[in-house]
C-alpha cells in the first residue's frame, strides 16, 4: 500500500469519526459546553492527561484556551505541542494566541475541528474519494452589453450616476502579492499588493482616484457634495493592515474624513498538508495564510460593517479588487451599478469575454432542481473547480480565443439587506482548496520533507449561490432577467486587466503590470482616435512594446471624464506624433487641435475643488484650468536610450514641457508654438495667457477673483451628458 493511499485512508477514517462531534459543536454556543463535548472525544480522553502531566500549567488555562488545545488533540495534531524547547509554556501560549481567532471565526462550522474537517473533506473530494457535486445545469448568462451605445445602456449609466448617494464601496486589499515580489527599497521588507506602483501611484490610490472622479462627475451634474463611505478588508499578512493604514495616513485619508473609512482585518488560517498535518512555520508557530475573500461577508456581519453602512444611509455596495486598475474605465462601473439599481437586484457581476485556458472563473446561470422546484442564480465557478462541476473550457465559437462562458472579474454589486439574509444561510460561501503549493513538514523520525498543502479558501462572489430564485417550472433563457442576480457585459479591455505577478524571463506575460499598462495604452488609443478624433501613431504589438516601449504614452486623470463621451468634449482634434507623451493631471481642460511632438505634462494642484482646513476635499469650480487651442508643442520628449519603466512611470526625459497650475490659476494658449524644454508655473488666483508676438512667445498674467470659465454638465433628452463652456 502506497504512503499516499495510506494517508487518504487515514483522512477518510478521521473524517467519519469527526462528523458526529462537529454536528454537536455546531449546535452548541457556550465554550464550556464545547469543552465538555471535546473532552469526551476518544483521542482527547486518551491523551490529554499525559499532556497535562507534561505541561501542568494547562490546568490553569481559561476555557477557550483549553478548547483550542483539546481541539488540536482531537485532530491528532498533539505533536505540535511537543517541541523540545526550554520554555514550552511560553511557546504553547503563543500557539494558543494563533488558535483562538481560528476557533472563534469558524464557530458556525465547528471551530478548529470544523475547519480541519472541511479541508480533509475537500482533499478527499479532489481525489475522487468523496461524493461528487450533484448534477446541475449551467447556462450562458444574459445581460446588458455596455460595449454598444444603446438607449438601455445610456439609461443604466444615468441611473448609476443618479443613485451614487445610495452606494458604499468595499475594497478587499489584504492580498499578499507573493508573485509580485514587492519589497521595501530600504529595508527589504515584503510589501502587500496594494503598494504596487502603477503609473506612479499605488494601486490603493488608484481606487480612490477612480471613486473621486465619479463623485466629481456627480457634483458637476447635481451640484451636490458626495463622500462615499469606503470599507477595506485588510490582513496581517506581510503587515498588510499596517501598510494600508500608513498609505491612508500619508495620503491624508485621500482628503476624506477618516470617519468615512471602515478597516477590518481578514483572518489568517492554518495551512494543512495533503496528509492532514498542520504545517508549522517554526516551533509553536503555525504556517498561516489569508483565508480567501469569501470571509468578507461574515467579517462584515461580525465587525458591524452592515450597521455602519446603514448609519451612512447606504443600501448598496460596489465591491472592487485592488489588482484591477482598469475597472474604472469609461462607464464600466456606472452602467453596471445602474443596472442593479434599475431592476432592484440583490447581487451582480460585471463581466466580459474570457480567454480560453486562463486562471479566471466563469460566470454562469446555475440551474438546480430541488423538491420539485427549479432554482436559478447567476454565479461564479472558479477555474480550479471546473473539473468538480464537470465544466469544459470550450471556445465560444470554432477557433475563437474566447471561452463559451464569460469571465468572473470580481467587480460586484450587492444589496446589503439581501446579503445579510444570505449570510445567515451561509456565512462562508464558495469553500475550496488549492493544494498546488509545497510546504516543509517534519516527519516522525525528525527528517524534513516537502508535501503539497493548502488552506480553506472562500470566494466572496459565491454568496450569490444563496440568492437563488425558484420556480415550479424550468425558466426560459429569455426570462433570466427576472432573477435577483444579474450580469452585465463590456469590452474586456475596459473591464479587467490585472497586476498579479511580475514579468520574468520565459514566463507568461498575462496578468503582469507590463500587460496591464499595454492594455491601458490600448484604451487610450481607442479614446483618442475614435472619440477625440486625434491623429495618432498606430499601436505597436505587445512584443514590440516590451522591447521598445509604447508608440504613444497617454495618462489622463479619471476626473477628466471618466466617461469617454465627456473626455471627447474636452479634448478634440489635432495630432500626437510617434513616441509623444501626454500626461494630464487636471480635470478642467479645454484642448482643441493640439499638435504634440515630444512630451507635454499638465497638472493642477486644485484638481476637483479646494481642500478645507480639516483636510476634506470640497468639490467646486475653484480648480486649476487650462485652455490650449491650435497649439504646437515640440521637444525631444522621452529619452529613448534610458531604461524606462513605463508602467511605473519611472521615465527619463531628454526634454519636456511642463505646465503646473497652482490653486485656482488658469493657463490659456492660442495659436502658439512651444519649442524645447519649458516649465511654466501659474500662481493661484492668476490667469496666464501665452501668445505669439514678433514670432516670440509672450506671457500676460492677470489677477482673477472668480473663475473666468468652467465646464457646465447637463443631461440631454437622449441621456447623454452635454458640456457647455460657461464664460465667467
Amino acid at each position: 500500500m502506497t504512503k499516499t493511499l495510506t494517508s487518504f485512508l487515514f483522512l477518510e477514517k478521521q473524517k467519519k469519526a469527526l462528523e458526529p462531534l462537529i454536528e454537536e459543536l455546531k449546535r452548541t454556543a457556550e465554550v464550556e459546553e464545547k469543552l465538555t463535548l471535546i473532552s469526551h472525544f476518544k483521542q482527547v480522553a486518551a491523551t490529554f492527561d499525559n499532556i497535562l502531566t507534561a505541561f501542568p500549567f494547562m490546568a490553569h488555562m481559561e476555557a477557550l484556551e483549553l478548547l483550542c488545545i483539546k481541539s488540536l488533540i482531537a485532530l491528532d495534531q498533539h505533536e505540535i505541542l511537543l517541541h523540545p524547547i526550554a520554555d514550552a509554556e511560553e511557546g504553547i501560549r503563543r500557539l494558543v494566541e494563533q488558535l483562538i481567532p481560528i476557533e472563534t471565526f469558524y464557530r458556525e462550522m465547528g471551530g478548529m475541528i470544523g475547519y480541519h474537517y472541511k479541508v480533509i473533506a475537500l482533499i478527499l473530494e479532489q481525489h475522487g474519494l468523496s461524493p461528487k457535486v450533484p448534477p446541475h445545469s449551467y447556462h450562458h448568462p444574459d445581460g446588458l452589453d455596455f460595449s454598444k451605445d444603446t438607449v438601455h445602456a445610456r439609461k443604466a449609466i444615468r441611473k448609476g450616476l443618479e443613485e451614487m448617494d445610495t452606494f458604499g464601496e468595499i475594497y478587499p486589499v489584504g492580498g499578499a502579492g507573493d508573485r509580485l515580489d514587492l519589497k521595501d527599497a530600504e529595508t527589504g521588507e515584503p510589501l502587500p499588493a496594494a503598494q504596487l506602483l502603477f503609473c506612479g501611484k499605488t494601486l490603493l490610490e488608484g481606487l480612490f482616484r477612480d471613486l473621486q472622479a465619479r463623485e466629481y462627475l456627480y457634483y458637476k451634474l447635481t451640484h451636490k457634495q458626495l463622500t462615499t463611505p469606503v470599507a477595506m478588508m485588510t490582513s496581517q499578512e506581510k503587515n498588510n493592515h499596517q501598510h494600508i493604514y500608513q498609505i491612508c495616513e500619508q495620503q491624508k485619508w485621500f482628503n476624506r474624513q477618516k470617519e468615512n473609512f471602515f478597516l477590518f482585518i481578514q483572518p489568517l488560517v492554518p495551512v494543512i498538508a495533503q496528509d492532514g498535518r498542520w504545517v508549522m512555520q517554526e516551533p509553536f508557530s503555525l504556517k498561516l495564510k489569508p483565508g480567501g475573500h469569501g470571509v468578507i461577508w461574515k467579517l462584515a456581519k461580525d465587525a458591524g460593517l452592515f450597521s455602519w453602512f446603514k448609519q451612512h444611509q447606504r443600501q448598496r455596495v460596489l465591491i472592487r479588487q485592488i489588482n484591477n486598475p482598469l475597472a474604472g474605465t469609461d462607464h464600466t462601473l456606472l452602467g453596471f451599478l445602474g443596472t442593479g439599481c434599475q431592476d432592484d437586484k440583490a447581487f451582480g457581476f460585471a463581466s466580459c469575454s474570457r480567454y480560453l485556458n486562463t486562471s479566471e472563473g466563469m460566470n454562469v446561470v446555475l440551474e438546480e432542481e430541488s423538491e420539485g422546484n427549479y432554482c436559478y442564480c447567476t454565479t461564479n465557478i472558479e477555474y480550479t473547480e471546473f473539473k468538480k462541476h464537470n465544466l469544459q473550457d470550450i471556445p465560444q465559437t470554432s477557433n475563437s480565443p474566447f471561452s463559451a462562458f464569460p469571465a468572473n472579474t470580481n467587480i460586484l454589486f450587492a444589496n446589503l439587506e439581501a446579503i445579510e439574509k444570505a449570510v445567515e444561510k451561509c456565512p462562508l460561501p464558495g469553500q475550496l482548496i488549492n493544494m498546488k503549493s509545497k510546504f516543509q513538514v517534519k516527519n516522525a523520525d525528525g527528517s524534513i520533507s516537502e508535501i503539497h498543502g493548502g488552506r480553506l479558501e472562500t470566494t466572496m462572489q459565491n454568496i450569490a449561490d444563496f440568492l437563488a430564485d425558484c420556480f415550479p417550472k424550468p425558466l426560459p433563457k429569455q426570462d433570466f432577467h427576472r432573477l435577483k442576480t444579474y450580469l452585465t457585459y463590456h469590452d474586456r479591455g475596459k473591464t479587467i486587466s490585472v497586476t498579479k505577478h511580475s514579468l520574468v524571463p520565459g514566463g507568461t506575460t498575462a496578468e503582469t503590470p507590463e500587460k496591464c499598462f499595454y492594455d491601458l495604452m490600448h484604451n487610450m488609443h481607442d479614446l483618442l482616435q475614435n472619440h477625440c478624433e486625434l491623429e495618432i501613431p498606430p499601436l505597436n504589438t505587445f512584443e514590440e512594446y516590451l522591447v521598445k516601449g509604447p508608440q504613444l504614452t497617454v495618462l489622463l486623470h479619471p476626473a477628466i471624464g471618466p466617461l469617454y463621451a465627456v473626455i471627447a468634449q474636452k479634448i478634440h482634434g489635432g495630432k500626437l506624433f510617434e513616441l509623444a507623451e501626454l500626461i494630464l493631471e487636471i480635470a478642467e481642460i479645454d484642448i482643441r487641435n493640439l499638435h504634440l511632438k515630444g512630451s507635454l505634462r499638465i497638472s493642477a494642484s486644485a484638481l476637483m475643488g479646494d481642500i478645507k482646513t480639516e483636510g476634506k476635499l470640497l468639490y467646486s469650480e475653484k480648480t486649476g484650468k487650462c485652455t490650449l487651442r491650435n497649439v504646437q508643442v515640440e521637444n525631444r520628449g522621452i529619452d529613448q536610450t534610458s531604461q524606462n519603466i513605463y508602467w511605473k512611470q519611472e521615465v527619463q526625459h531628454a526634454e519636456a514641457m511642463e505646465i503646473i497650475i497652482h490653486g485656482t490659476g488658469e493657463f490659456i494658449a492660442e495659436n502658439v508654438i512651444f519649442r524645447g524644454p519649458l516649465k511654466i508655473e501659474v500662481p493661484s488666483g492668476f490667469r496666464m495667457r501665452a501668445y505669439m508676438k514678433n514670432k516670440q512667445i509672450s506671457f500676460d498674467t492677470t489677477k482673477i477673483h472668480t473663475p473666468s470659465w468652467y465646464w457646465s454638465y447637463a443631461w440631454d433628452a437622449d441621456d447623454r451628458i452635454q458640456l457647455t463652456r460657461q464664460e465667467g
